[in-house]
């Protein structure tokens, strides 16, 4: 930590000469920083760390951190939502990579050139994911890894999906604020699908703790690191560590497999399986809800980071979050649930419900990544590239591509006239 505060440092006094010392101590007082010990390679050189941070202090100390950051991934969302969003899956991206660097004239190539054109005409975003980003960095040759950031950035222009984890946050908080609408007034509006990519890699990640809690300080943090492509990110050693996810998948795919396996011709019927299989991710994600419902407080209550540290919001008690369950699950099989309410649980759940209720079929590791995927696409997006037996699954079997009214396609020919058409 005290390395990155000197680099800091360092380039506040190179941007501001006449700083003194005491200036400086003072101002790098309370800091979470980046967890980046290559921070110099990160720093834009037009970019006035100190400056900005003061000009924060000056101008809008009144307003939270957490307030600050919502305010703008809001402001970006609805600047995104004017354009078609297109979620490219791993497939996409690596066929896109491929094509590229052998110079194959093909179909993904021909793609990626009219993606690239349409995205510099803002008519068209293809938002990054942790999933994506987790999956393409499995490559170790550090050209090709360089060639697919090159190409992430010339798609994404910057932008991501939110943190699997914290979009399952969002969607509780949103649950709530609908749920609670007609009796209960809130300056809180739904959370956005859309951040800058340095929120999903954690650069900008703040640091909870009663000595890094400067909301002046994270604020610029936020800016600075928004600025910077994501090309700048891929330096970062071990940003995404996809390795415990992998291994989870791996053993998730054999308990399911087994338990199946045990109940020989005795499957529940494909309700049931999404309905039994909804109630357990609830229960996984029991703290998740907990943390949506603190989330509009904090916003509400525009807590700074210091406050939220020393803050003891009242604990929701065990009996209320086993209601707040079984009242989820209960809606969700009368068919009362709609499609905006936690969406990306409902999508999971349906996914892998309609998986184990098919008879003969066996679960994959990937196949937990797949329903990532189709979690954060289907409900955000406008289209959804992906392979053939997840598009089958989204199209014909369980319907979903119609419910959330993405286009969902695998064949990259028919990709290739879908965006034509944009």
């Amino acid at each position: 930590m005290s390395d990155t505060i000197s680099i800091l440092k360092e380039h506040c006094k190179t941007n501001n000469p006449n700083i003194s010392d005491e200036e400086l101590d003072e101002l790098f007082t309370n800091i979470s920083v980046p967890m980046v010990e290559q921070l110099k390679d990160l720093l834009d050189s037009n970019f006035d760390f100190s400056k900005n941070t003061r000009e924060h202090q000056k101008n809008d100390s009144d307003i939270s951190y957490l307030n600050y950051v919502k305010k703008e991934c809001d402001s970006l969302s609805e600047e995104i939502k004017k354009r078609k969003i297109l979620y490219l899956d791993t497939k996409y991206w690596v066929n896109i990579r491929k094509a590229i660097i052998n110079n194959t004239d093909n179909d993904y190539k021909k793609l990626y050139d009219l993606l690239k054109q349409k995205v510099l005409e803002k008519k068209i975003i293809c938002p990054l994911s942790t999933e994506i980003i987790s999956e393409l960095f499995h490559q170790n040759d550090g050209n090709t890894l360089k060639k697919t950031i090159d190409i992430m950035d010339d798609l994404s222009d910057g932008v991501s999906y939110k943190f699997f984890f914290d979009k399952i946050v969002d969607d509780f908080s949103n649950f709530f604020l609908k749920l609670t609408a007609d009796n209960c007034k809130t300056s809180v509006k739904n959370f956005s699908d859309f951040v800058p990519v340095c929120l999903v890699l954690g650069a900008a990640k703040i640091i909870i703790g009663k000595e890094y809690a400067d909301d002046s300080m994270q604020k610029s943090i936020f800016d600075m690191c928004r600025k910077m492509k994501f090309q700048y990110f891929g330096k970062l050693p071990g940003c995404i560590d996809s390795t415990d996810e992998q291994v989870g998948n791996r053993v998730c795919a054999e308990r399911m497999n087994k338990e199946k396996s045990s109940r020989g011709d005795k499957l529940p019927n494909l309700k049931k399986a999404c309905s039994d299989t909804l109630y357990a991710n609830l229960i996984c994600f029991k703290e998740y809800i907990s943390q949506g419902i603190n989330n509009i407080s904090y916003l509400e209550k525009n807590y700074s980071l210091k406050e939220i540290v020393n803050k003891n919001l009242p604990q929701i008690s065990i009996e209320s979050l086993d209601s707040i369950i079984k009242g989820i699950t209960y809606k969700f099989q009368q068919g009362f649930l709609e499609k905006d309410d936690i969406p990306l649980l409902v999508i999971n759940s349906i996914l892998c419900g309609t998986s184990y209720a098919e008879k003969g079929r066996k679960f994959h590791p990937t196949d937990f990544d797949d329903y990532r995927h189709a979690a954060i696409a289907v409900p955000s997006s406008d289209f959804f590239f992906t392979e053939d037996n997840l598009a089958h699954l989204l199209n014909n079997t369980t319907k979903l591509s119609q419910k959330y009214v993405c286009k969902v396609v695998s064949k990259p020919k028919e990709a290739l006239e879908l965006v034509k058409r944009i």
